[in-house]
């Protein structure tokens, strides 16, 4: 493998070999033309100042100058051509997949239950205030008597009732679906480019989500589900598909049935 330049030896190397340089031109000078000392070692020095300068542009000013182009657009660098500049690059592509990864954690937690791995109500309220996301049915989800499963068998187990129930939506629904835990045990799913022509699907999905919650063999107690379905294409529809969805769940728990659509 090819071993990176070190900065300083180049720079010690060009200046060592300019030293010399022009030591062999002030021999030459000196044995041929009776030129003053003093001019000489003036234009020694100039000479040195301009070799000196083309030096620390081509070995630092340029790199440096790339580097800043890169950093400003956001990506990693690449090797660089000396030891010195070399550790820069590696010093700054840790730090900057430091950061990509810390972005992206709390660009997962500003959106999602901790609980239960679902979206939170903050995205739920993203996805109905954009306009890019309409169409679609919202399913509000609560669990019976839920208070009552707290106080017998403890939170604890309460909480792996909520995260049962999480685990049975995201499987129950699409990838472009949208399950989200709003509080408590308060659910919904967001149900993209959807109507009422799937309602017979929706309540068959509908009677398979209570029945594996209903299911004991895992050790966590008996539950039951009501779910508030709201469809775009709704009658007497209002102008908040939240509020409908959230009274056909009410009247469902009014009635003891496990569903009501709007």
């Amino acid at each position: 493998m090819k071993k990176s330049l070190s900065f300083s030896n180049t720079f010690y190397f060009l200046l060592i070999s300019t030293v010399l340089s022009c030591l062999i031109l002030f021999v030459l000078i000196a044995n041929h033309a009776a030129v003053s000392l003093q001019y000489l070692m003036i234009a020694i020095i100039l000479l040195l100042a301009l070799l000196t300068m083309r030096s620390v542009r081509s070995l630092l000013l340029k790199p440096l100058q790339k580097i800043t182009e890169t950093v400003t657009d956001g990506e990693t660098l690449p090797a660089q051509p000396s030891k010195e500049l070399n550790r820069l690059a590696e010093a700054y592509n840790h730090l900057h997949m430091k950061n990509a990864v810390d972005r992206q954690q709390l660009s997962y937690e500003a959106s999602h239950d901790p609980l239960t791995g679902l979206y939170n109500r903050r995205m739920f309220e993203s996805i109905r205030n954009n306009p890019d996301f309409s169409g679609y049915t919202l399913i509000m989800v609560d669990i019976d008597h839920f208070k009552e499963i707290n106080d017998t068998y403890g939170h604890e187990v309460g909480d792996k009732v909520l995260q049962k129930l999480a685990r049975i939506l995201q499987d129950s629904f699409r990838s472009n679906d949208y399950p989200c835990r709003l509080g408590g045990d308060e659910f919904c799913v967001v149900m993209m480019r959807s109507d009422s022509r799937l309602k017979n699907l929706l309540i068959s999905k509908i009677a398979s989500i209570n029945s594996r919650i209903h299911d004991t063999s895992d050790g966590l107690p008996d539950a039951s589900l009501c779910f508030g379905i709201a469809f775009p294409d709704r009658t007497d529809a209002t102008d908040n598909i939240y509020n409908d969805a959230d009274v056909a769940l009410y009247k469902a728990k009014e009635h003891g049935n496990s569903y009501h659509i709007y």
